[in-house]
């Protein structure tokens, strides 16, 4: 349940971590209207649930529910993080790219 979560699984100093640094975690209750808003969206049936949302695109590209596994989270992240720009990155990358392109002309 949530509180299993909270009490042992976020206290894992990696996936803490990781999610501090890269992520924006959010959790609400399902009772909630933000919480009920979620599982509209995306169809939650079974509780807890943790996903990885992709910021770009607002799709889910990774979600467990029930039990969970902390190393198999930390991989998750990882592949994200690996396969995902990084958005002030890109975002440095295009605007040089403009800059450039409008110095040529």
């Amino acid at each position: 349940n949530s509180h299993i979560l909270n009490r042992d699984f976020w206290r894992d100093t990696g996936v803490k971590d990781m999610v501090q640094c890269s992520f924006v975690f959010w959790q609400q209750l399902d009772v909630s209207d933000e919480g009920y808003q979620f599982i509209s969206r995306y169809n939650v049936v079974e509780f807890p649930h943790v996903s990885i949302i992709d910021p770009r695109t607002g799709a889910i590209v990774w979600k467990q529910v029930g039990d969970l596994d902390c190393r198999l989270l930390a991989e998750k992240i990882q592949d994200f993080l690996g396969s995902s720009p990084n958005p002030s990155e890109y975002r440095g990358n295009k605007i040089r790219r403009v800059i450039h392109d409008s110095n040529s002309e």
